[in-house]
């Protein structure tokens, strides 16, 4: 099986567990591959926003259940979930309808709602919404950027399995490299600094 027969066979399970990992570049990707014509960009918005509001659910569910001991073990994210149930405080379904955008939030908010007073069905609607719309500004921005490169390089068509193809593959080993650089021991602690 060729590039193009991957990309179209697998890819929409790439786009959802792409997706429940990492985000904006795994949606891109995928618009750009609707582009082209391996995907349908609407299913490419579909499986984008199932594996979002999977991963936003996992961390829901781990904070509303798990979130005191969590807490406990980590003391490090009691900051980042205290600014979080502030904003809260203040601006309530809009922190639940803007957080896909903001880089870096898509772990600690949802943990954070789960330790909040929302309700949980509330926060599965509202992030159905955030999803939708996130998946769609992502996708359709990968789409036209892909279109966009047409214009200039003649041709590209005959590349675009290979191109996402690779940048699927540097995604998911940025995505790896960055969880072991996460999961390894904090040694700055230890070692007094070089001169």
């Amino acid at each position: 099986m060729d590039a193009a027969g991957i990309v179209r066979e697998y890819g929409y399970l790439a786009l959802a567990v792409g997706t429940f990992f990492e985000g904006e570049v795994i949606m891109s990707v995928g618009g750009w591959a609707a582009r082209g014509g391996y995907l349908k960009l609407a299913y490419v918005m579909a499986a984008g926003a199932a594996g979002t509001v999977a991963s936003d659910q996992v961390c829901f569910w781990t904070g509303r259940l798990f979130g005191a001991r969590v807490l406990r073990r980590y003391e490090k994210l009691k900051g980042g979930v205290d600014r979080v149930l502030g904003l809260f405080d203040r601006y309530r379904d809009l922190v639940v309808l803007g957080f896909q955008f903001v880089p870096g939030s898509c772990t600690v908010v949802p943990f954070s709602l789960g330790l909040s007073t929302m309700p949980s069905l509330r926060f599965v609607l509202l992030d159905l919404v955030s999803a939708a719309l996130w998946t769609s500004v992502f996708a359709t921005g990968g789409y036209l950027f892909g279109a966009a490169m047409q214009v200039f390089v003649r041709d590209m068509h005959r590349f675009d399995a290979w191109i996402v193809a690779a940048l699927v593959a540097l995604v998911l080993l940025a995505s790896y490299l960055r969880r072991r650089i996460i999961a390894a021991p904090d040694r700055g602690s230890d070692e007094s600094p070089v001169p």
